[in-house]
């Protein structure tokens, strides 16, 4: 259970998360409401758990993190954000893709 883990946290940003096995977590909601991670480690958080398996039809809470449009961060996040069978059915809130 993640739910609220880092909401409000003023880190500037948080480290490791792409380290993390996920496949068990069964709740993320609000997980970083209110805080964020940089780019890097928000694409690199997003492509690592979506080479796991992780619980389908999650609502995870990114806070303000953007992650860089037309890569693999964006083609995981979308491969998250896809319902199953091709996808995780998560619905995803974030800050969108870096400018």
């Amino acid at each position: 259970d993640m739910r609220y883990m880092f909401r409000g946290c003023s880190s500037a940003d948080i480290t490791g998360t792409d380290n993390w096995t996920i496949e068990a977590v069964a709740d993320f909601t609000n997980f970083l409401l209110e805080a964020s991670l940089s780019t890097a480690n928000y694409d690199a958080t997003l492509i690592a758990w979506d080479a796991q398996d992780p619980v389908n039809s999650l609502d995870v809470h990114f806070g303000n993190s953007k992650y860089t449009a037309g890569g693999a961060a964006e083609a995981a996040r979308t491969s998250l954000a896809t319902a199953p069978p091709g996808g995780d059915g998560w619905t995803i809130t974030d800050g969108g893709a870096a400018p």
